[in-house]
């Protein structure tokens, strides 16, 4: 006859004991410690009002145009901004050619231009007789 094997007890209490330490240590974080949160929980108490939602407000975006009377170019590296739009070199012409008016002042900016691209512009605007400062 088969000879039956007597399994050792295994020490389960000592599994549940640890297992009831990491709860009271980790249970604040799990919700299944001692309490000390002193009561709050994350969902509200049924009893408290809700706080008030405020309604979101409608923003209008404002372009603002330069109150200074400065017409603005800006040469980068990668194009070219007239009055903070991107234009290409013959979009500026044409809106020179249309906005600008004698005696008005116009900056040049060079934002890391392209020294071929900074002179086209120079050029453009000494060809259509525009005085200029550099920035």
């Amino acid at each position: 006859m088969a000879e039956k094997r007597h399994h050792p007890v295994r020490n389960t209490a000592a599994g549940v004991g640890a297992v009831a330490l990491l709860a009271m240590l980790l249970g604040g974080r799990f919700g299944l410690g001692m309490g000390g949160n002193g009561g709050e929980g994350l969902l509200p108490a049924q009893d408290s009002a809700p706080e008030p939602v405020q309604a979101e407000t409608e923003t209008e975006e404002v372009v603002q145009e330069p109150d200074d009377g400065v017409l603005t170019i800006t040469v980068r590296e990668d194009g070219l901004d007239y009055e903070g739009k991107s234009v290409s070199l013959s979009e500026l012409e044409a809106a020179l050619l249309s906005e600008y008016k004698e005696g008005a002042s116009v900056e040049l900016v060079d934002d890391h231009a392209v020294k071929a691209s900074y002179d086209e512009v120079c050029a453009l605007l000494q060809q259509l007789s525009i005085e200029y400062t550099e920035k």
